[in-house]
């Protein structure tokens, strides 16, 4: 058995070794050029408050409480662009009690004891800190499982007071109800039958419940839903149909795979997967039926968990630097698509998080944090996304945003073929170009402008960047392969 682990390790290694070598050999090799051109004609305004962060709320404390996380969120957050926005949910959300109220709640809606998560003063401080640090709005999910309005109005007063004045901006009710009858944390599916039972209407009935108290008390109060696993435009078009007045915020929850799928069926995370600009196309265009549900509505949609994969993730596989370049094109697929604000889901120890945390380490950033920190740095006061017209290879992408400080490119390039692209803009400022890039595409680490993220959030290691300047009126670029340039005004 030694014997044959070793061979395999060794095939493996000498498997690795010639990818790299074929890889660097392509590099050396003359690239065609595409052409393409921007107008200034603009595809999409960009939101305010595009940028964000979601945590568990069994976590929470696992990142505020390390000293570097705000940092962390400043690595992330655009100039412009409004409040960054922190919010708090997830996995224990619908067994979350806010100071341990339980006693008032019939069995059939409690948690099992061990799955119980009490949320105090300490939590809410913890929270206000990190929001006041860096100036962010906050959105808490309230348990709806427990079918209890006052122990959510209790909590919702409660961090009114503690958090900076102004600062809650929405409360969602319940997190990913269309989960229940699957009996996941915190949700006993085998010994009530309301579980069994759980449908969009009764969701309505129950969002009604919160809304109805809540407003009550406190009437300019945002309330979210549905909060859902996936985009299912049905269950957000009954909760508009049945509580319009009382939604002010759609939101849902979004990733790209799941890793407790079958392996080899299509939803189950694999390497090459994330290479592939058509499978982010297709799935962006999948959300289309509830963006248009929530903007009919007049209503702001909002992914308030975005992920690359759900069920903890792969090692290996969603913690490599494949991971950067999916972040950094699903961000303008979604915005493109109409998305008006997105919060990427971190989790404390798993490797489909962008920020974990590990004992006696601080902080780590994973290659996901960098092609989030390379979107970002593309924004602006005033940015708005614009057309990009001509033709380019299958999974080479080339995305422009315009701000008050001008335009700024984010040149992706998912092949293993070096690409040469000539840029046609409606400027000629000289562009500073940072390349964001890893040894391999299954490396667990990358590098933005030739810097990496320490444990303390700050980019250390000196800066690469390069000047393009036009050329007869084009910027040139050459794509190295598996690889993103990113191109912003110089100066």
């Amino acid at each position: 058995m030694l014997r044959l682990a070793v061979t395999a390790a060794v095939l493996l290694s000498a498997g690795l070794a010639a990818a790299a070598g074929a890889r660097e050999r392509r590099q050396n090799l003359p690239a065609p050029t595409s052409r393409v051109s921007v107008t200034g004609a603009v595809l999409t305004p960009v939101p305010q408050s595009f940028m964000g962060l979601s945590m568990n709320v069994e976590e929470m404390e696992d990142f505020t409480y390390q000293p570097a996380f705000t940092q962390f969120v400043k690595l992330i957050e655009p100039s412009g662009d409004g409040p960054f926005v922190l919010r708090l949910g997830g996995t224990f959300a619908d067994a979350a009690y806010w100071n341990g109220e339980t006693s008032q709640i019939l069995p059939q809606y409690l948690a099992p004891v061990g799955e119980q998560v009490n949320l105090g003063y300490t939590w809410l401080h913890s929270l206000a800190s990190t929001a006041a640090a860096t100036g962010s709005d906050v959105i808490i999910n309230v348990n709806a499982a427990s079918h209890d309005p006052q122990m959510a109005l209790n909590f919702v007063q409660a961090a009114e007071h503690v958090l900076p004045r102004g600062s809650l901006t929405a409360v969602a009710i319940g997190n990913e109800p269309n989960l229940y009858p699957l009996g996941y944390d915190g949700i006993t599916a085998t010994n009530a039958s309301w579980v069994r039972r759980f449908s969009p209407t009764r969701y309505d009935t129950l969002f009604a419940l919160y809304a109805n108290l809540l407003h009550r008390h406190l009437p300019s109060l945002t309330l979210a839903g549905p909060e859902l696993s996936d985009p299912t435009a049905p269950w957000l078009e009954s909760l508009l149909a049945q509580d319009a007045g009382q939604v002010g915020l759609a939101t849902e929850h979004y990733y790209a795979y799941n890793a407790c799928a079958a392996a080899g069926s299509a939803a189950y995370p694999e390497l090459h997967k994330y290479f592939q600009a058509t499978n982010i196309s297709l799935a962006t265009a999948a959300l289309a039926p509830a963006i248009a549900a929530a903007h009919a509505a007049g209503l702001p949609y909002r992914l308030t968990e975005l992920g690359s994969s759900t069920c903890e993730g792969l090692p290996a596989v969603t913690d490599t630097f494949a991971t950067s370049l999916w972040g950094l094109d699903q961000l303008y697929q979604l915005l493109a698509a109409g998305v008006n604000g997105i919060n990427f889901h971190l989790r404390a120890a798993e490797p489909n998080s962008a920020i974990e945390t590990a004992s006696g380490s601080g902080l780590i950033a994973e290659p996901l944090l960098y092609g989030i920190a390379a979107f970002a740095s593309t924004l602006g006061p005033g940015a708005t996304l614009d057309q990009v017209s001509g033709v380019l290879p299958a999974n080479v992408k080339v995305w422009a945003v315009h701000s008050t400080a001008g335009y700024s490119l984010a040149l992706i390039n998912d092949t293993t073929e070096r690409e040469r692209v000539d840029v046609s803009l409606p400027s000629s400022t000289p562009l500073s170009v940072k390349a964001l890039t890893a040894p391999t595409p299954w490396s667990q680490s990358a590098s933005f402008g030739g810097q990496t993220i320490s444990s303390a959030g700050t980019w250390q290691g000196a800066a690469h960047p390069q000047t393009v300047t036009p050329v007869t009126g084009s910027y040139w670029f050459t794509i190295p392969p598996d690889s993103a340039l990113v191109a912003t005004p110089a100066g």
